[in-house]
């Protein structure tokens, strides 16, 4: 249980940190590629891992109160 909780935590961090990443690559002074960077940021969050991870995150897979 705790290791897909785990897992899927890692599988969105990971995602939304390439996210960050890109975002401050194309905030940075210098050339900017707006379609280019929002194409990134689309495959970024694209990527069938994370959408898994999120969607178990949110129903609230493997998570259960304990009594």
């Amino acid at each position: 249980m705790t290791t897909f909780v785990s897992k899927d935590a890692e599988a969105v961090a990971k995602a939304l940190l390439e996210v960050d990443r890109l975002i401050s690559r194309y905030l940075a002074p210098g050339p900017r590629n707006p379609a280019r960077t929002i194409s990134e940021i689309v495959l970024a969050l694209d990527r069938l891992e994370a959408i898994t991870a999120a969607n178990r995150i949110a129903s609230g897979y493997g998570l259960h109160v304990v009594k």
